[in-house]
């Protein structure tokens, strides 16, 4: 038999749940005002490491139950409140990052395509065709007729925008060229329209990034869309497990030397540092080159380390991100030179 809901509790009655478990809290009208700005429930994910761990034998992994209520002693509610302002500045890090791919990703698909025709993203003839006849899962049109439909939606919805007004009072009502259409494309749309393109103009946009093949920067931009979907809606990001992997194939990086790290230590697909490292190889194989990089390296490297015994931290960047050990030494975060990022 299920449990009833919680009932309802104010404030103050909060603040003295948690003193009851077992966490210190030194000032009671900060934690009140915290729970008033960001929620209670928002904050438990971050309370979470700091809850005691069942014994295996007590764990019930089917109802996702491995802590007690109670905290670990020594548990401070401005310790909760490190890990919680860490990872708002991750987010907004990597939300730079994200942003800054998305936009050089927008421009090669629009150039590419551009070549064979100003139109090519509405023309069968210009695509994969086979892809474009294949059958969706989710309403059993083609991929193409669902494209189509997605494109419509997009430019009913920035129909107002300056450049498009523009566009159909001087050209057509009807059709924008591919290098417009991608500018009123979401992140999550620019990947389908990505997945429609011949495989040899996939290939010409994966080299823009060091990617040989299409079908990699595909499946890796499908999964950085996901992350920026849960950092754009401040969904927690340092220790949760990733839902969208991504698979590192060898072969199919021009600069090996950058990622083969991931291969060889067998680092967790589990945890954000797989689309880390990804994110800043993309945007340092292009030719615009970046510093964003060393920007998220510099995050990393003040990790809160908070230590409720003498020997280990509640949590570190290793564990909960799935940072290698001595990953400050890599080539692709640079470190050496984070005195030069303000």
């Amino acid at each position: 038999m299920k449990n009833p809901p919680k009932p309802f509790q104010d404030y103050s009655q909060l603040v003295e749940r948690l003193i009851d478990l077992g966490m210190k809290v030194d000032d009671r009208e900060k934690a009140e005002k915290a729970f008033r700005c960001f929620g209670y429930h928002r904050l438990g994910g971050y309370r979470y490491i700091f809850r005691q761990l069942l014994p295996k034998e007590e764990q019930n992994e089917a109802n996702r139950k491995f802590r007690r209520d109670n905290f670990i002693n020594g548990t401070n509610f401005n310790d909760v409140m490190k890990y919680y302002e860490f990872d708002v500045e991750l987010r907004q890090i990597l939300l730079n990052g994200l942003f800054d791919f998305e936009i050089r990703f927008r421009a090669a698909i629009a150039h590419i395509l551009a070549k064979r025709n100003p139109m090519a993203h509405l023309d069968k003839n210009c695509l994969d065709k086979n892809k474009c006849d294949e059958i969706t899962k989710r309403n059993n049109k083609t991929k193409f007729e669902a494209w189509k439909s997605e494109y419509k939606k997009a430019l009913n919805h920035s129909k107002d925008e300056d450049f498009i007004i523009h566009y159909i009072n001087t050209y057509s009502k009807e059709k924008l060229p591919v290098w417009a259409t991608v500018e009123l494309l979401s992140f999550g749309n620019l990947p389908y329209l990505f997945g429609l393109l011949k495989q040899s103009d996939q290939n010409a946009v994966a080299r823009y990034f060091g990617i040989k093949n299409g079908r990699n920067l595909l499946k890796w931009s499908l999964a950085l869309s996901n992350l920026r979907n849960n950092c754009a809606h401040n969904i927690r990001v340092f220790n949760k497990n990733i839902k969208y992997k991504i698979k590192i194939n060898s072969s199919a990086i021009i600069n090996n030397e950058l990622l083969t790290h991931i291969i060889e230590e067998k680092v967790s697909d589990i945890k954000i540092y797989r689309h880390c490292a990804v994110l800043a190889y993309l945007l340092l194989s292009h030719e615009n080159g970046t510093i964003w990089n060393l920007k998220l390296a510099k995050h990393i490297n003040n990790f809160p380390l908070i230590y409720l015994n003498e020997k280990i931290p509640i949590t570190s960047s290793e564990s909960s991100m799935g940072f290698p050990k001595q990953w400050q030494k890599l080539k692709i975060w640079n470190i050496s030179q984070l005195h030069n990022v303000q």
